[in-house]
């Protein structure tokens, strides 16, 4: 896998937010659990639904539509200012081969969270994505005109299964459902006649349906709270799964654009407020990309100062607070 673009400034940004951050980020920080026992963690495809403040750098690598070699390096910064709100900021920086490097749209989400269910293990937000032209350049394929897309987030534990289905209270499921809708009804894009000479042709802008979804076995949850399956410590850090992404036309759709996605299998490694991922991504067409490739992420999670939260010990760590107050709930 060609991970060249190492030396690049936004990789070197990328490279040394780590340990800028691992010092800043100290470990005697409380976060409030996300539905009762269960943490919905930080996927690499999906957001996660719940609103929380965390530093997720990425980098993924594949083929895409247009047979370029396709590198991304992105970060995504979610703060949550207040108990169910949070604001997400998501830049990318692209490098094609053959083709250009350039910024992709920035990216901004607002997200409230209405529910946060513990005993079913439930929890939906709402909010509003929003993807701002003029923020990115059209030699990576960003879009001239912005987008605003409405956007729903839900994630279900199995914990609240009987006793005689606990092998299956660490499964989860996350997904978010989102339309996406152009700023302008048409958009020139610069293309190449067949004689080689660039033009501009006047496009429609169409109108997207956007779901993603991810299916989790979460061995962290099982080794803290399903007794009987006993499971190994060095798995015990694991939480295997499986994401999907789609978009697809629904409206103004002159150019004919064809519906893109891709599945995602993969794992997560998660030690306290730290989370390392890794996942292929697998095409499902050929206008969602002719190779498939593969996504490495980063994941910190940390307490936003100006939110109250539970003294905990200065060593305590992410899921060791949420199965001591879970159980303290239970009693």
């Amino acid at each position: 896998m060609n991970l060249r673009p190492t030396g690049t400034p936004a990789a070197i940004l990328f490279a040394a937010a780590t340990p800028i951050l691992t010092a800043f980020l100290s470990t005697d920080v409380s976060l409030a659990e996300d539905a009762g026992k269960r943490d919905f963690p930080a996927t690499l495809v999906v957001e996660e639904p719940q609103a929380e403040t965390e530093f997720v750098p990425q980098i993924a690598s594949s083929g895409n539509g247009d047979n370029a070699r396709q590198t991304d390096l992105g970060t995504e910064l979610s703060v949550q200012f207040t108990d169910p709100f949070a604001i997400v900021l998501h830049p990318v920086f692209s490098f094609l081969h053959p083709g250009g490097n350039g910024f992709q749209n920035l990216e901004t989400t607002l997200k409230y969270q209405l529910i946060a269910d513990p005993v079913h293990e439930i929890v939906f937000s709402v909010g509003l994505t929003n993807e701002w032209s003029g923020t990115g350049t059209s030699r990576v394929g960003a879009d001239p005109f912005t987008t605003a897309m409405p956007v729903v987030f839900f994630g279900k534990g199995a914990g609240d299964l009987q006793d005689s289905l606990e092998i299956f209270r660490p499964l989860a499921a996350t997904a978010q459902f989102g339309f996406s809708v152009p700023t302008q009804n048409k958009s020139f894009y610069e293309t190449v006649s067949p004689n080689g000479a660039p033009s501009n042709v006047l496009q429609p802008n169409p109108y997207m349906i956007n779901f993603a979804g991810s299916f989790q076995y979460n061995l962290v949850y099982a080794s803290r709270n399903v007794t009987s399956l006993n499971v190994p410590r060095f798995m015990a850090s694991l939480v295997p799964l499986v994401e999907y992404s789609f978009n697809i036309p629904a409206a103004n759709n002159g150019a004919h654009i064809a519906t893109i996605g891709t599945v995602n299998p993969g794992f997560l490694w998660c030690h306290g407020d730290i989370q390392i991922g890794l996942e292929a991504i697998i095409p499902v067409n050929r206008e969602s990309g002719r190779h498939p490739g593969v996504r490495l992420q980063l994941a910190y999670a940390f307490k936003t100062p100006w939110i109250d939260a539970p003294a905990d010990p200065p060593d305590a760590k992410r899921f060791d607070r949420k199965a001591e107050t879970s159980d303290k709930t239970s009693d």
